[in-house]
């Protein structure tokens, strides 16, 4: 399996407000990474594979906005990569992400290095170094209502709960999905 097949595509990144106190997660801003390859045709399937980086936490969340920073395996043990290849999730336990914020408010160039065990079509893994740059958009402040205690009941709540963990200026636009808000700082 060539590195070189894995050509990466724009992304996103951004936090949610999340608590599960029985399985130990405080009430915290979980920032996630994601990100698609383009399209890989490998023998006679046609994959769209993609890369996840889950569950960082930062003690200063603005610091995201504002200077370059890197992740690792090492700082961030709790951190969770993973590609997306032929149908199951593949976890890396040897990465690095280098985040750059760009000269656009709220996007980042990434620069990623990360090592994965791929199956082949014989279902036999291969240690792959994946290495690259892209460009990463903010996709907003996520709370999923259920997710916090009490549930979120309103926009305006839900801006409240954040203003806890982030210092949002200015106005806000907030979508209602449903089962979810996500917050827009303009």
């Amino acid at each position: 399996m060539s590195p070189s097949l894995f050509k990466p595509l724009s992304g996103t990144f951004g936090p949610q407000l999340f608590e599960n106190p029985p399985a130990g997660a405080r009430r915290d801003l979980y920032w996630s990474v994601y990100f698609d390859f383009q399209p890989i045709d490998y023998f006679d399937e046609h994959l769209k594979p993609n890369c996840m980086l889950d569950w960082l936490t930062f003690p200063d969340p603005a610091q995201v906005f504002r200077s370059p920073f890197a992740v690792s395996d090492l700082t961030h043990p709790d951190g969770n990569t993973s590609v997306y290849f032929r149908g199951m999730h593949e976890f890396s336990d040897n990465w690095r992400f280098q985040f750059t914020p760009g000269p656009e408010p709220r996007f980042w160039q990434l620069d990623y290095n990360l090592a994965v065990d791929l199956a082949d079509l014989d279902e036999i893994k291969t240690r792959v170094r994946i290495a690259g740059s892209t460009r990463l958009s903010f996709d907003g402040f996520t709370l999923v209502k259920s997710n916090l205690t009490p549930p979120v009941t309103s926009a305006e709540d839900a801006v409240a709960r954040l203003r806890e963990h982030d210092d949002l200026a200015g106005n806000n636009v907030v979508d209602d999905h449903g089962f979810k808000f996500v917050i827009h700082p303009v």
